[in-house]
């Protein structure tokens, strides 16, 4: 007797969600899946983003997570992650600090 095991397909069961952060503060972006161990790509207006100083990519069991330390203006963008054959996208918007003006006579 022959038993095939058929493994069920990837399901992204938490997609990423838009975020709006102040500028200098951190950011991170979250998504779940429905396979432990898949390795996922992260890219920002389709371009790969790759571990630095100040990114971090974490694969942890079913949670991918991209953390950026401490966002700036240039990070706003839509950012998506590739897991096998599925992605989940979102928006980044970093706001900038307001500057305030005192005149003093």
């Amino acid at each position: 007797m022959h038993i095939n095991f058929i493994e069920p397909p990837l399901k992204i069961t938490k997609p990423l969600q838009k975020k709006e952060v102040p500028e200098k503060e951190p950011l991170t972006l979250t998504c779940e899946v429905s396979k432990p161990g898949v390795m996922g790509k992260w890219f920002k207006d389709n371009k790969e983003v790759m571990p630095s100083e100040h990114v971090k990519v974490i694969d942890d069991e079913n949670v991918h997570k991209l953390e950026i330390l401490d966002a700036t203006l240039a990070d706003s963008g839509t950012y998506k992650c590739k897991l096998e054959d599925k992605e989940t996208t979102c928006k980044v918007i970093v706001k900038g600090q307001g500057h305030i003006f005192l005149f003093v006579k």
